[in-house]
């Protein structure tokens, strides 16, 4: 706020804050506008605590914040439904991978086959990605696995333990079992540490 406000004073531009009768080409203009807008900021910081209480109540109860999107299922009500077809592509990716398919292989499957995402669009590597890796397809609800580190610039990083993950187990159906989840987890860290120490090519 404060460096746009000098750009456009150091070109002549002055600004009127109406509600608050605020001149910045005035003596004290900027003096005022610093302190209120120290007070806005504080103001969302307490508003963001609060919303983080409230969040944190629906957490312990198993209810996530918001009604997310995730390919296979739809909120109906406040429950995560089947989407039939949907769910047979998710089982496909799933067993094709396990199979010993690479995700470009699975890509290329589903492009040819005409499948899309549930917003239309070709899968990409990163779509199928996360398919393979969310716990969601076994029934688990895992609540906050983000958050948000700063609410002014609403910065939000991957939750790896320092706020409390909730995790509810038979919070809907599952669409594959744990044991196929985690044998493909393990098959996604052994395709990664292969990769990984690939020797280079001879120059």
């Amino acid at each position: 706020l404060l460096q746009t406000v000098r750009h456009l004073k150091e070109i002549n531009i002055e600004v009127w804050f109406e509600k608050e009768n605020i001149h910045t080409m005035s003596g004290d203009g900027e003096l005022m506008m610093t302190i209120l807008a120290s007070f806005a900021q504080e103001e969302s910081r307490s508003i963001s605590e609060n919303i983080k209480w409230r969040f944190q109540k629906k957490f312990q109860q198993g209810i996530p914040h918001a009604k997310f999107f995730v390919y296979g299922y739809h909120w109906q009500d406040d429950e995560l439904k089947i989407v039939p077809e949907e769910a047979e592509i998710v089982k496909k990716i799933f067993n094709d991978y396990l199979s010993g398919k690479s995700r470009k292989d699975i890509i290329r499957s589903l492009n040819d086959e005409g499948v899309r995402t549930m917003y239309g669009n070709s899968f990409k590597d990163a779509s199928i990605r996360q398919i393979l890796t969310n716990r969601i397809y076994t029934g688990v609800l895992e609540i906050q696995k983000t958050f948000v580190i700063d609410p002014i610039t609403k910065h939000q990083i991957i939750n790896h333990g320092e706020r409390t993950k909730y995790v509810v187990e038979n919070h809907h159906e599952a669409l594959v079992t744990p044991i196929l989840f985690e044998r493909v987890q393990e098959e996604v860290l052994r395709r990664t540490r292969n990769t990984s120490v690939r020797p280079k090519a001879w120059q």
